[in-house]
């Protein structure tokens, strides 16, 4: 399957008409010159988190698998044994005043959680990790830009989304070799996969996978479709938001087939504000935004993710639902 570029050096009103085109078919495209990417150092920071003791990473577990943590939803999530998707990851969001009420009620907005200073390395890992969020938060608005003046609006039509405590998450990723058997659900079509089919949750994704294979599209006719690797450039794809709230575009199915090598990726999943309204911006046109329209979910997104996440089979995140 052919994927599109998007330059972001070029002239700005050929990359928005680009970038309507690349969402609407296929959904995905690459996007290169983007000012703060450095792949090199991304890997090497995710590296070094993996590469620490078991026990340190679980300090920073979710409470669901460190129960003396209090973290629900940021934090560490280890590798499950016996499950399809078969990966651990470490997830990051804004980090809010401790007094701000979204802090005090919503467990979106819980405050990340870190590792302590005295762990060596651990102060640089979250100076990268806070300077990584910000780009790809820079990022996003430039993307909400460019579409806006792709669909003929104003270039802050969609900043409302975003300009108030976005919900971003940052999301660095490790695929270890398979020990043990291989659930039935994690075979498909004679391959196995370490992360299972589903579209993403969210208004857009920014996915470095440094240069390691194993992601696929699945195509109109049905038939899954290898992502190439172009070096310096990371992967954008649709989401579920981004549909609902355009009432256009495509959030295109993927899934991550498992090589037998040990493999690393770092998402960054755009996000609206809690309290965003994501249904104010047009009216559905697609057969799939008239699908995600046409139900009796909420229509700000926070409210809107919960009830998405709680019926996807399989969500963007690990557990399938939001752990109170």
């Amino acid at each position: 399957m052919f994927i599109p570029t998007l330059d972001l050096a070029g002239e700005r009103g050929e990359a928005a008409k680009q970038l309507v085109a690349a969402l609407e078919d296929p959904g995905f495209l690459y996007i290169k010159n983007v000012q703060g990417y450095d792949p090199d150092e991304l890997l090497k920071h995710t590296e070094w988190f993996f590469s620490l003791p078991l026990d340190v990473r679980m300090s920073l577990a979710r409470r669901e698998w460190n129960p003396k943590n209090s973290n629900r939803y940021h934090g560490y999530c280890p590798v499950i044994p016996g499950v399809a998707d078969y990966k651990e990851n470490v997830e990051f969001s804004l980090d809010l005043p401790q007094d701000d009420p979204c802090v005090l009620s919503n467990v979106f907005y819980e405050p990340n959680v870190w590792l302590p200073d005295s762990v060596s390395g651990a102060a640089d890992f979250k100076e990268f990790v806070l300077k990584y969020y910000q780009s790809m938060s820079d990022l996003l608005l430039e993307v909400a830009h460019l579409l806006a003046i792709g669909l003929g609006k104003e270039e802050n039509y969609f900043d409302e989304l975003f300009l108030h405590e976005p919900m971003s998450t940052l999301r660095l990723m490790h695929y270890p070799l398979r020990e043990g058997l291989i659930p039935e659900a994690a075979r498909k079509e004679g391959h196995v996969l370490s992360c299972l089919e589903h579209t993403d949750t969210v208004f857009v994704t920014f996915l470095c996978t440094f240069g390691y294979r194993g992601l696929q599209i699945l195509e109109g006719g049905g038939s899954w479709s290898d992502v190439e690797v172009i070096p310096d450039c990371l992967i954008m794809n649709a989401g579920d938001a981004l549909v609902k709230t355009t009432g256009r575009f495509k959030a295109t199915r993927h899934r991550v087939v498992d090589y037998g090598v040990e493999r690393f990726s770092v998402p960054f999943f755009a996000e609206p504000g809690y309290y965003a309204d994501i249904t104010q911006y047009g009216a559905p046109i697609s057969e799939e935004a008239i699908a995600l329209c046409s139900t009796d979910l909420p229509n700000q997104y926070g409210p809107w993710l919960r009830e998405r996440l709680n019926q996807k089979q399989f969500s963007d995140y690990p557990t399938g639902s939001i752990q109170e």
